[in-house]
């Protein structure tokens, strides 16, 4: 059983996990925000092409 299929399991056992968070989509198509954070920065890129 490799790293990533062990789970923290009390004495000693070892579950495998199947669980994954992917999100499969093309770069800039969707915006993943983590609320765990405290602010989220916004670029507005028509700035930069001035």
């Amino acid at each position: 059983m490799s790293q990533r299929e062990r789970v923290n399991a009390p004495s000693g056992l070892q579950v495998k996990s199947e669980l994954v968070m992917r999100q499969n989509h093309r770069a800039c198509e969707k915006l993943f925000v983590e609320y765990a954070v405290q602010a989220a920065a916004v670029i507005d890129l028509a700035a930069f092409d001035e």
